[in-house]
Protein backbone atom coordinates (compact mmCIF):
# COMPACT_ATOMS: atom_id res chain seq x y z
CA UNK A 1 0.00 0.00 0.00
CA UNK A 2 1.12 3.46 -0.91
CA UNK A 3 2.75 4.89 2.18
CA UNK A 4 1.19 8.52 1.96
CA UNK A 5 -2.41 6.74 2.24
CA UNK A 6 -1.01 4.83 5.17
CA UNK A 7 0.24 7.73 7.35
CA UNK A 8 -3.23 9.86 7.29
CA UNK A 9 -4.53 5.96 7.97
CA UNK A 10 -1.98 5.45 11.49
CA UNK A 11 -2.62 8.95 12.93
CA UNK A 12 -6.44 8.68 12.35
CA UNK A 13 -6.46 5.53 14.44
CA UNK A 14 -3.92 7.18 17.00
CA UNK A 15 -6.44 9.85 18.11
CA UNK A 16 -9.32 7.57 17.82
CA UNK A 17 -7.58 5.71 20.45
CA UNK A 18 -6.94 8.34 23.08
CA UNK A 19 -10.56 9.98 22.11
CA UNK A 20 -12.37 6.21 23.22
CA UNK A 21 -9.63 6.04 26.22
CA UNK A 22 -10.51 9.82 27.37
CA UNK A 23 -14.37 8.87 26.88
CA UNK A 24 -13.98 5.52 29.04
CA UNK A 25 -11.77 6.91 32.00
CA UNK A 26 -13.70 10.41 32.28
CA UNK A 27 -15.33 10.84 35.60
CA UNK A 28 -19.54 10.07 35.51
CA UNK A 29 -21.69 12.93 37.69
CA UNK A 30 -21.61 10.90 40.47
CA UNK A 31 -18.09 9.95 40.30
CA UNK A 32 -17.17 13.79 40.92
CA UNK A 33 -20.03 13.89 43.57
CA UNK A 34 -17.79 13.19 46.66
CA UNK A 35 -19.04 9.72 47.89
CA UNK A 36 -21.69 10.12 45.11
CA UNK A 37 -23.83 9.05 48.43
CA UNK A 38 -25.44 12.50 48.72
CA UNK A 39 -27.70 14.27 46.46
CA UNK A 40 -27.71 18.56 46.50
CA UNK A 41 -29.94 18.43 48.99
CA UNK A 42 -27.41 16.67 51.28
CA UNK A 43 -29.77 13.51 51.35
CA UNK A 44 -28.17 10.09 51.91
CA UNK A 45 -29.66 8.74 48.35
CA UNK A 46 -27.58 5.41 48.91
CA UNK A 47 -29.96 5.08 52.41
CA UNK A 48 -33.01 5.99 50.76
CA UNK A 49 -33.29 9.41 51.62
CA UNK A 50 -34.50 12.12 50.07
CA UNK A 51 -35.80 15.50 50.16
CA UNK A 52 -39.10 16.03 51.27
CA UNK A 53 -40.25 19.72 50.74
CA UNK A 54 -43.13 19.40 53.48
CA UNK A 55 -41.30 18.54 56.04
CA UNK A 56 -37.84 20.69 55.51
CA UNK A 57 -35.62 17.67 55.62
CA UNK A 58 -34.32 14.24 53.98
CA UNK A 59 -36.63 11.46 55.15
CA UNK A 60 -37.25 8.08 53.70
CA UNK A 61 -41.08 8.69 52.78
CA UNK A 62 -42.56 4.91 53.66
CA UNK A 63 -41.06 4.80 57.06
CA UNK A 64 -43.65 7.82 58.36
CA UNK A 65 -47.23 7.89 58.95
CA UNK A 66 -48.92 11.45 58.37
CA UNK A 67 -48.83 11.91 62.48
CA UNK A 68 -45.59 10.89 62.64
CA UNK A 69 -44.39 13.40 59.71
CA UNK A 70 -46.30 15.98 61.28
CA UNK A 71 -44.13 15.69 64.04
CA UNK A 72 -40.86 15.55 62.16
CA UNK A 73 -41.69 18.53 60.65
CA UNK A 74 -42.65 20.14 63.64
CA UNK A 75 -39.14 19.07 65.50
CA UNK A 76 -37.53 20.53 61.86
CA UNK A 77 -39.22 23.87 62.44
CA UNK A 78 -38.16 24.35 65.53
CA UNK A 79 -34.24 23.69 64.90
CA UNK A 80 -34.34 25.01 61.49
CA UNK A 81 -34.60 23.18 57.62
CA UNK A 82 -30.79 23.40 56.48
CA UNK A 83 -28.90 20.86 53.75
CA UNK A 84 -28.12 17.48 55.18
CA UNK A 85 -30.50 17.79 58.02
CA UNK A 86 -32.02 14.19 58.01
CA UNK A 87 -35.37 12.66 59.93
CA UNK A 88 -33.44 9.43 61.51
CA UNK A 89 -36.40 8.19 63.30
CA UNK A 90 -39.95 9.10 64.40
CA UNK A 91 -41.17 7.79 68.31
CA UNK A 92 -44.38 7.92 69.01
CA UNK A 93 -46.39 7.33 72.68
CA UNK A 94 -49.58 7.25 73.51
CA UNK A 95 -50.52 10.58 74.58
CA UNK A 96 -52.12 13.34 72.46
CA UNK A 97 -49.24 14.61 70.28
CA UNK A 98 -46.24 12.91 72.01
CA UNK A 99 -43.53 12.14 69.97
CA UNK A 100 -39.68 12.00 70.22
CA UNK A 101 -37.60 12.37 66.64
CA UNK A 102 -33.98 11.84 66.15
CA UNK A 103 -32.40 13.98 63.48
CA UNK A 104 -28.86 13.92 61.97
CA UNK A 105 -26.93 16.59 61.01
CA UNK A 106 -24.00 15.95 58.84
CA UNK A 107 -22.81 13.65 62.26
CA UNK A 108 -24.22 15.77 65.21
CA UNK A 109 -27.78 14.37 66.82
CA UNK A 110 -30.34 16.09 67.54
CA UNK A 111 -33.30 14.67 69.25
CA UNK A 112 -36.28 16.95 70.50
CA UNK A 113 -39.34 15.84 72.16
CA UNK A 114 -43.11 16.57 71.51
CA UNK A 115 -46.19 16.66 74.04
CA UNK A 116 -49.22 18.10 72.76
CA UNK A 117 -47.55 18.60 69.48
CA UNK A 118 -45.30 21.24 71.65
CA UNK A 119 -41.46 21.02 71.59
CA UNK A 120 -40.90 20.19 75.51
CA UNK A 121 -37.29 19.09 75.20
CA UNK A 122 -34.12 19.43 73.30
CA UNK A 123 -30.65 17.94 73.28
CA UNK A 124 -27.76 19.13 70.95
CA UNK A 125 -24.37 18.64 70.45
CA UNK A 126 -24.29 14.75 70.41
CA UNK A 127 -21.72 14.07 67.65
CA UNK A 128 -21.05 10.29 66.63
CA UNK A 129 -16.90 10.28 65.04
CA UNK A 130 -16.46 9.17 61.57
CA UNK A 131 -13.90 6.96 60.57
CA UNK A 132 -12.03 9.47 58.94
CA UNK A 133 -11.64 11.71 62.63
CA UNK A 134 -10.91 8.41 64.47
CA UNK A 135 -7.99 8.20 61.85
CA UNK A 136 -6.90 12.08 62.56
CA UNK A 137 -2.84 12.36 63.47
CA UNK A 138 -3.00 15.68 64.37
CA UNK A 139 -5.98 18.05 66.18
CA UNK A 140 -5.85 21.48 66.75
CA UNK A 141 -4.69 23.09 70.44
CA UNK A 142 -7.87 24.76 70.71
CA UNK A 143 -10.01 24.04 74.37
CA UNK A 144 -13.42 23.78 73.40
CA UNK A 145 -13.76 20.83 76.35
CA UNK A 146 -16.40 17.85 75.06
CA UNK A 147 -17.57 14.80 76.96
CA UNK A 148 -16.23 11.46 75.15
CA UNK A 149 -17.77 8.16 75.58
CA UNK A 150 -16.05 4.99 74.11
CA UNK A 151 -18.13 1.39 73.97
CA UNK A 152 -17.80 0.05 77.33
CA UNK A 153 -19.63 2.97 78.74
CA UNK A 154 -16.80 5.14 80.02
CA UNK A 155 -16.43 8.81 79.57
CA UNK A 156 -13.27 11.40 79.89
CA UNK A 157 -13.20 14.95 79.11
CA UNK A 158 -11.02 15.73 76.29
CA UNK A 159 -9.73 19.03 74.71
CA UNK A 160 -11.99 19.27 71.83
CA UNK A 161 -13.54 17.10 69.87
CA UNK A 162 -10.77 16.02 67.07
CA UNK A 163 -8.87 14.93 70.46
CA UNK A 164 -12.24 13.00 71.39
CA UNK A 165 -12.35 11.37 68.29
CA UNK A 166 -8.71 10.50 67.64
CA UNK A 167 -8.48 9.17 70.84
CA UNK A 168 -10.80 6.32 70.39
CA UNK A 169 -14.52 8.34 71.23
CA UNK A 170 -17.25 6.35 69.53
CA UNK A 171 -19.27 9.86 70.55
CA UNK A 172 -19.24 13.05 72.45
CA UNK A 173 -21.46 16.07 73.70
CA UNK A 174 -20.23 19.73 74.29
CA UNK A 175 -19.11 20.54 77.62
CA UNK A 176 -16.66 18.51 80.31
CA UNK A 177 -17.81 15.13 81.91
CA UNK A 178 -19.70 15.64 84.91
CA UNK A 179 -18.19 14.05 88.04
CA UNK A 180 -20.52 11.82 90.03
CA UNK A 181 -20.74 13.12 93.65
CA UNK A 182 -20.51 10.71 96.67
CA UNK A 183 -23.69 11.02 98.26
CA UNK A 184 -23.34 12.56 101.53
CA UNK A 185 -23.27 9.70 105.21
CA UNK A 186 -26.58 10.41 106.97
CA UNK A 187 -24.53 10.75 110.14
CA UNK A 188 -22.71 13.68 109.05
CA UNK A 189 -25.62 15.56 108.19
CA UNK A 190 -27.59 14.48 111.73
CA UNK A 191 -24.30 14.75 113.61
CA UNK A 192 -25.16 18.68 115.06
CA UNK A 193 -28.52 18.18 115.51
CA UNK A 194 -28.89 14.95 117.12
CA UNK A 195 -25.88 16.59 119.50
CA UNK A 196 -28.88 19.20 120.29
CA UNK A 197 -31.75 17.05 121.00
CA UNK A 198 -30.36 14.45 123.16
CA UNK A 199 -32.22 13.42 126.39
CA UNK A 200 -30.64 14.92 129.63
CA UNK A 201 -30.46 12.02 131.97
CA UNK A 202 -28.58 13.60 134.74
CA UNK A 203 -29.57 12.49 137.88
CA UNK A 204 -30.68 8.99 137.28
CA UNK A 205 -27.58 7.26 138.70
CA UNK A 206 -25.68 6.30 135.73
CA UNK A 207 -22.75 8.09 134.12
CA UNK A 208 -23.48 8.13 130.33
CA UNK A 209 -20.31 8.38 129.28
CA UNK A 210 -20.52 6.72 125.42
CA UNK A 211 -23.92 7.36 124.26
CA UNK A 212 -25.38 7.03 120.62
CA UNK A 213 -25.54 9.67 117.92
CA UNK A 214 -29.41 9.52 117.04
CA UNK A 215 -32.15 11.68 117.85
CA UNK A 216 -33.70 10.68 121.82
CA UNK A 217 -30.49 9.29 122.83
CA UNK A 218 -29.22 10.34 126.48
CA UNK A 219 -26.75 13.23 126.28
CA UNK A 220 -23.15 12.54 126.97
CA UNK A 221 -22.36 12.92 130.88
CA UNK A 222 -18.79 14.46 132.36
CA UNK A 223 -17.81 14.96 136.29
CA UNK A 224 -18.23 18.36 135.42
CA UNK A 225 -21.41 17.94 133.09
CA UNK A 226 -23.27 15.62 135.75
CA UNK A 227 -21.49 15.25 139.19
CA UNK A 228 -23.97 13.09 140.55
CA UNK A 229 -23.89 10.27 138.34
CA UNK A 230 -20.34 10.71 137.43
CA UNK A 231 -18.58 12.00 140.85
Amino acid sequence: MNKRIMLPIVILCVVTSVMVSGCINSPTPSQINIGGDRDEQGCLTAAGYSWDKDVGACTRNWELDESQKKAAGTAVDHVGSQKGLTVMEVQAFRCIGCFVINLDRYGDRIEVELVNWTVKSETLNIHYCTEKEKAAEACTMEYDPVCGYIKDGKSQTYSNGCVACSAGAEYWTKGECETAKEPEKEYEKDTGENQQNCEDLCGDGICQEVVCQAIGCPCAETPESCPEDCA
